[in-house]
């Protein structure tokens, strides 16, 4: 029997690869979790796609881990790319309305621990760890970066100035 290798997945269904189903059955996190995302290495994500297990591996590599998103669908890079690019462009947007001085304030929830169940706050996928965080503020241009305590465990949050 015969598999046919040549069926292209079809991008407008590319929310169908973020689906909360799917992220049940194939958590990228599990992924993440592996002890092999150690400093200095450097990770070829082939068939990339929207970047499912990429956003994953990002999220826990340390931070001198280079990566390579390659795909053969250009349509699926470019949506990669504007996810990529969504966070920091929001964050270069802010700093650029902001006064001089200005302070931006971030409050938001760290990835839960393995086989911990949700009870409260965003979806997983929707969680920026503190770390994360802080490397795009700072390479947005932010500086005086300012934990504020006092928030539930698993909770941070911080201020930025302009």
């Amino acid at each position: 029997m015969s598999h046919d290798h040549h069926h292209r997945f079809d991008p407008a269904h590319v929310a169908r690869l973020d689906d909360p189903a799917r992220r049940q059955a194939l958590p990228p996190e599990r992924l993440a979790e592996a002890p092999t995302l150690t400093p200095g290495l450097r990770v070829a994500d082939v068939g990339t796609g929207a970047g499912y297990w990429l956003f994953a591996l990002l999220d826990a590599a340390p931070d001198d881990v280079r990566f390579w998103a390659l795909d053969t669908e250009p349509l699926r890079l470019h949506t990669l790319k504007v996810r990529l690019a969504d966070r920091r462009g929001y964050l270069l947007e802010l700093r650029r309305v902001l006064a001089p001085g200005g302070r931006l304030a971030l409050v938001d929830r760290d990835r839960l621990p393995p086989g911990a169940e949700r009870t409260m706050g965003p979806p997983e996928a929707e969680r920026v760890p503190f770390a994360v965080a802080r490397a795009e503020l700072e390479a947005a241009g932010f500086t005086d970066l300012t934990p504020v305590p006092g928030f539930a465990i698993g909770v941070w949050s911080v201020l930025a100035r302009r």
